[in-house]
């Protein structure tokens, strides 16, 4: 897809270890290759989520400029999208999985 459209594709995930989950984000090129991946800095710890990997604030060069990400909860810190900012992002994406409860719908 991102080769069909020739956009930047930011795909979120998390991989469970054995010491927690790595909650990432990384970007597709069209090209096909991959950059990142960025830990998420804020997991919701008061619902038991972990993020064992965070960070690097990174900004990565795009057709439409400097490409940052944050993960979901890490939008509600400051500090998360200044850092991708000093780092030269001009557009930061921000990938997210609400569960209803949060989101204001049911399943």
């Amino acid at each position: 897809m991102a080769a069909e459209t020739g956009a930047h594709l930011v795909i979120g995930y998390a991989v469970e270890t054995e010491n927690g989950y790595r909650n990432e984000a990384i970007i597709l090129t069209p090209e096909g290759q991959f950059q990142g991946p960025f830990g998420k800095v804020h997991p919701v710890s008061w619902s038991g989520e972990t993020s064992v990997t965070h960070g690097p604030c990174s900004a990565y060069d795009t057709s439409v400029g400097r490409l940052g990400m944050i993960i979901c909860y890490d939008l509600d810190f400051t500090d998360t999208a200044r850092k991708v900012a000093r780092h030269g992002a001009q557009l930061i994406a921000v990938p997210s999985f609400d569960w209803p409860a949060i989101a204001g719908k049911t399943l």
